[in-house]
């Protein structure tokens, strides 16, 4: 055999073995959960749902988020070829506001990074009347108080109500006179 059919032979031979490697990949649902608009404090996990669609055993190495308020639990056995799995997100719905938040996945997959994402916006806590019920309209509450109350902040009266400076000027439009 001459010297270029020997290459020719041992680089076919190389490349079918490399095909028969049997490789992880893990495909996603999706890779973006919508909280929507949600209210203060409830029930912040979600999953995000996988299938391993490689050839070997996908084992997921290290899955990690860009914040501290957002908690991600890793699957602890190896996920074999065909079958599915999930990953858990818990968010802290106690932090009041709009997010976006990334989960970084590595595992021994072919596609071995993978960032999942997680949006959504946390209404403020509800204000509470004096009984401890939820204010329908918190403005609602300050409708008693008159133009003067709100304009002397820096008297007795105006103090006792713990107006914030940044609520003057809505009070101010519902505020009805006396």
């Amino acid at each position: 055999m001459a010297s270029s059919e020997k290459r020719s032979s041992l680089l076919i031979f190389t490349i079918s073995l490399a095909s028969l490697e049997k490789v992880a990949e893990v495909t996603f649902e999706k890779i973006l959960i919508d909280y929507g608009i949600i209210d203060h404090g409830v029930d912040g996990k979600r999953t995000f749902n996988f299938k391993n669609t490689g050839t070997a055993p996908l084992i997921f190495n290290r899955i990690y988020s860009s914040c501290g308020c957002t908690i991600p639990k890793k699957p602890e056995k190896p996920i074999l070829p065909g079958e599915s799995g999930s990953i858990d997100v818990e968010y802290d719905t106690k932090r009041t506001g709009a997010f976006q938040k990334a989960i970084t996945v590595n595992s021994n997959a072919v596609n071995s990074n993978i960032v999942l994402r997680i949006k959504g916006e946390i209404l403020p806590e509800p204000e509470l009347d004096e009984n401890g019920n939820p204010i329908e309209n918190p403005k609602e509450k300050y409708k008693a108080l008159d133009i003067q109350t709100i304009v002397s902040y820096g008297s007795n009266k105006a103090n006792s109500s713990n107006i914030p400076i940044f609520q003057w000027l809505s009070l101010i439009h519902i505020s009805e006179p006396t």
